[in-house]
């Protein structure tokens, strides 16, 4: 998909159907794309923390004892968790702290939410389909069957098949956009 700034921008551009598209088309890893994302971000905001703080301690002049943990891979692994979990929970100001390039990781940060959101409504949309059809098209979405495989299975036809999961992809997208358009109304 192209470099980290790529994905992140694409996504924070692209229209509500370009989001749609964008989930659906990277489906089966979108969530690990979106983890792998922000635990990348974390580290990199760490790591501009750690060099702020220790041009901080380099520009005083003084070296003095600090109340941090002794182990340092300790203290990055915890900080590295409660950067995730502020960027996870949308909170800039805790994710931010000490870190530079504020106004382009507040952008990732409110980006990565929107895109956990989104894949969760575009996801609910297929509780709204009937078992069977649900089970294939997750199954096909998923990367867990092909539409041969599924042809094969249901004892259908191979375009019967391909038409019934091109119109369920229609309806889910149709159904998320709804939500989605109600829900960047009030952003």
């Amino acid at each position: 998909m192209g470099s980290r700034e790529e994905f992140i921008k694409k996504y924070a551009d692209a229209d509500v159907n370009g989001r749609l598209e964008i989930i659906l088309k990277n489906y089966p890893r979108f969530m690990q794309m979106v983890d792998g994302y922000e635990q990348c971000l974390s580290i990199i905001i760490r790591n501009e923390r750690e060099y702020n703080r220790s041009r901080k301690g380099e520009d005083l002049g003084v070296r003095g004892h600090t109340a941090r943990l002794s182990n340092p891979t300790e203290r990055q692994a915890i900080e590295n968790v409660s950067i995730q979990e502020a960027i996870r929970a949308g909170d800039v100001e805790a994710a931010l702290k000490g870190a530079d390039d504020y106004e382009k990781h507040a952008v990732e940060i409110k980006t990565l939410v929107n895109m956990r959101e989104d894949y969760q409504i575009l996801t609910n949309q297929f509780l709204f389909l009937e078992d069977k059809e649900g089970a294939m098209f997750s199954d096909y979405i998923s990367k867990r069957r092909s539409v041969a495989a599924i042809a094969d299975d249901e004892g259908l036809a191979y375009e019967t098949v391909r038409w019934r999961l091109k119109e369920t992809r229609k309806l889910i997208k149709r159904n998320a956009s709804e939500f989605l358009v109600c829900k960047y109304k009030y952003r």
